[in-house]
């Protein structure tokens, strides 16, 4: 009853978050001011289709470094607009699914940005302290290497998103986070096949079975990559895999967590981690303008999850020597 209820937050609240950012068009772009300010400031910067047309296709690293003429006029009128709407008493609205945001050192959204950063750098520091108190010759020893470098590239693209919203930047978040997730899921499959009594890595039919599940991993992910970048980039269905997977996450480690907490009470980390996750991702339904032009609700999810990355690293290192202990016990 507790996973099914927390699976039904995480997929009710994330359905919530993830239509608001989908929206191709919103309130503020439609609004007239918003079309006659885009239509004299392209005008005015001789901002033409054609050229138009060659910012868009410029080089990454261009658009990296430097604003298109239309990126410039859209920030611009963003602003006139949200003026224009208060001044006749109207609510803030939305800009092509997203709020206004103030930029503060060249940064689109600044405290996404920040939170993206810390959960980045809360990962490297809790990765080396599991590397200095877990030995090499535990059995998740390997497997908790992969998921902390996955974790670190996932927390950096998301940095880099926020910080600059191109198509390069947001194609890397969103595959590096389905990446994460199914390497979330590979741990798991791994954790459940390690027995009390045997190391999985010399078991064969645990080996034969952990390398099916992975190459299955790869393939699903290779094709899932592919179909976004070459055939249609489909929000929709990005979403809907994203979640699929996040509920397997959700669920299994649930259920593997709650049934050792007796035995092995470290697991009370885990169980601590993926509880938080789902009430933080109830943030997201509270949907709100920027505090400041600054913090919005996913700002705020991201900051919330800064910290979990401590009982989650607990939780792995208690687990590794304990796995450690069963394993010279067995020889």
């Amino acid at each position: 009853t507790l996973s099914l209820t927390m699976l039904q937050i995480l997929l009710q609240a994330t359905l919530l978050m993830t239509s608001s950012s989908l929206v191709a068009a919103s309130e503020g772009d439609q609004a007239y001011v918003h079309h006659i300010c885009m239509e004299k400031c392209l005008a005015k910067a001789g901002c033409s289709e054609a050229k138009v047309r060659r910012d868009r296709a410029a080089h990454p690293l261009t658009r990296w470094t430097t604003d298109s003429c239309e990126d410039q006029c859209k920030h611009d009128c963003l602003w006139q607009t949200v003026t224009a709407f208060h001044r006749d008493g109207l609510p803030t609205p939305k800009f092509y699914g997203r709020w206004p945001f103030l930029r503060l050192l060249g940064l689109q959204e600044p405290a996404s940005a920040l939170f993206s950063a810390l959960n980045c750098a809360c990962h490297v520091y809790m990765f080396a302290a599991f590397r200095e108190q877990v030995n090499p010759q535990s059995p998740m020893y390997n497997v908790w290497h992969l998921y902390s470098l996955v974790a670190i590239a996932t927390w950096l693209s998301s940095t880099v998103f926020h910080a600059k919203d191109i198509p390069l930047t947001e194609q890397l978040d969103y595959f590096s986070a389905l990446l994460y997730l199914l390497t979330c899921l590979f741990c798991l499959a791994c954790r459940v096949t390690v027995q009390r009594d045997n190391d999985y890595s010399k078991n064969r039919s645990n080996l034969i079975g952990l390398a099916a599940v992975a190459i299955a991993s790869i393939v699903f992910y290779i094709r899932h990559v592919w179909y976004l970048s070459c055939v249609h980039f489909d929000y929709g269905y990005n979403m809907t895999v994203n979640l699929s997977v996040g509920a397997a996450n959700c669920i299994g480690w649930l259920i593997w967590s709650i049934r050792r907490v007796r035995s092995q009470p470290y697991t009370r980390d885990c169980l601590l981690t993926v509880a938080l996750l789902n009430g933080l991702v109830l943030l997201e339904v509270l949907d709100f303008p920027p505090i400041w032009w600054v913090l919005d609700a996913h700002s705020l999810w991201h900051g919330g999850t800064v910290l979990l990355a401590v009982p989650w690293y607990r939780f792995a290192i208690a687990d590794c020597n304990y796995l450690l202990s069963e394993k010279q016990k067995s020889l």
